[in-house]
């Protein structure tokens, strides 16, 4: 529990994080959530957060892709 604090302190600090980070740190919860999921607390909001921010860097760069060249 205490890497998840201090994931959450890191996330939640003014420093910008790369889109490269927010996957890793959603991939490592993922193995945690086996741990954590019977626990209640805030570090559900940084999960969903974290995952709600993937779905939308994944979301635009796909209608980026998806857009006709002229």
């Amino acid at each position: 529990m205490f890497l998840v604090q201090a994931i959450q302190k890191w996330v939640g600090s003014d420093e910008g994080l790369p889109e490269e980070a927010n996957a890793g740190i959603v991939e490592l919860l993922n193995h945690l959530v086996a741990i954590i999921q019977e626990l209640s607390g805030s570090h559900w909001d940084l999960v969903f957060d974290l995952i709600e921010s993937n779905l939308d860097v994944s979301i635009s760069a796909n209608s980026v892709q998806s857009r006709p060249c002229r």
